[in-house]
């Protein structure tokens, strides 16, 4: 897809941003603030230029050095501006939309490099992170459909470009740091796990939230999807479960990592959407056997909790010592053939397996679903 097309479609957008008829709303009974019990919100950045004034790095170190704290930019968006808008949407109440925008706005500072990839955090900070640069287009799109300003979508929309256009080792593969000043990425790293996991599930979202009026996301989500399929994903090398794929990673030199991390459970959630809104059902029987394989990494430890990270054996060790050391770990863990360690071996109670059983649940109808995510949560 060109850039000129791809102007084009964002134009389009734009027009239907703008121009959609804004529905009427009454506040919900349920969850009622006046504005003068409302705090402000505070922010731990400062600025005297205004939003569409650029700040020069040089500035920006200044305000670094003055400041007192930063501010995570993709956390900031994804818990409190994302927690904003989802409140008015579900109130109506539009005390949470004004702080939306208040927030939204404020945030706009971030985009200030060369080529508007947002910083990590407000103050400078260079080397960004897949995830974090690339995961704000839902919040920022739904709060410009809700009060009409087409600044925020144009915003996170430039992002998405800036991340197409970028050179990559692999089609479809977006590795997981990006220099904000040039637009380049600067490493060969690629993961679906720590780093990359949000970028790539909001593809799909985003072509949801906007009708599939930009063909962009649908795009870039197919070629990332076969990409996976083609460079990420494996058969189970566990003999008693043959039937499991599982999920790894590219580190700098090229290399496949047979690190299966709890991030990536989000996969099966986010594939079995993909089928159902491009109707695909190959990604729907993906998505199933990934799903298992995540329940499985759950129940196959011995509280049934699963690690952080289940390394898959992949490549023979020539060090038997190394080898002879891996077998008592293994055997202290009660870990199964062709499991190599669980690294870290803790658990932070992460949502993502819950998550996509209940989207298998609701998009197949089929309780073992239902059943397998409350095994999980017991």
């Amino acid at each position: 897809m060109g850039a000129d097309v791809m102007e084009k479609e964002q134009e389009s957008y734009l027009i239907l941003l703008i121009n959609k008829p804004k529905k009427k709303s009454q506040p919900s009974a349920n969850i009622s603030y006046s504005k003068s019990q409302a705090p402000k919100i505070q922010f731990d950045f400062h600025s005297d230029e205004t939003i569409k004034e650029k700040i020069t790095r040089k500035e920006h170190r200044k305000s670094v050095k003055n400041g007192d704290s930063e501010t995570n930019v993709f956390e900031t968006i994804i818990r409190y501006l994302g927690g904003l808008v989802s409140a008015f949407e579900f109130s109506k109440d539009h005390l949470f939309l004004e702080k939306a925008k208040e927030l939204g706005t404020a945030l706009l500072a971030s985009f200030n490099s060369t080529t508007r990839l947002p910083y990590n955090n407000v103050y400078l900070n260079l080397g960004g992170l897949l995830s974090e640069v690339g995961t704000l287009c839902l919040e920022y799109t739904k709060l410009a459909q809700l009060i009409g300003n087409h600044e925020f979508f144009s915003m996170v929309n430039n992002i998405t470009q800036v991340l197409y256009n970028a050179n990559k080792s692999i089609q479809g593969l977006y590795p997981v740091k990006i220099d904000q000043e040039t637009g380049e990425f600067v490493t060969e790293e690629v993961s679906f796990g720590a780093n990359g996991d949000s970028f790539n599930e909001y593809l799909i979202k985003e072509y949801i939230l906007v009708g599939g009026t930009l063909d962009q996301y649908k795009k870039m989500y197919i070629e990332s999807i076969e990409s996976m399929y083609k460079y990420l994903i494996k058969k189970s090398p566990v003999k008693e479960r043959p039937d499991l794929l599982f999920f790894g990673e590219i580190s700098d030199n090229n290399r496949f990592i047979g690190k299966m991390v709890h991030l990536l459970c989000f996969v099966p959630g986010m594939l079995a959407i993909g089928s159902k809104i491009l109707d695909h059902p190959k990604d729907l029987e993906i998505a199933i056997r990934l799903a298992k394989t995540c329940y499985w990494s759950n129940r196959m430890t011995q509280v049934g909790i699963g690690a952080e990270e289940v390394w898959f054996k992949v490549l023979e060790s020539k060090n038997t010592t190394n080898e002879e050391n891996l077998d008592i770990y293994k055997r202290n863990l009660g870990l199964p053939d062709r499991i190599d360690r669980l690294n870290p071996s803790y658990s932070l109670l992460r949502p993502e397996t819950i998550e996509s059983l209940f989207i298998l649940y609701r998009i197949m109808g089929d309780k073992k679903y239902q059943d397998k995510g409350w095994d999980i949560w017991q």
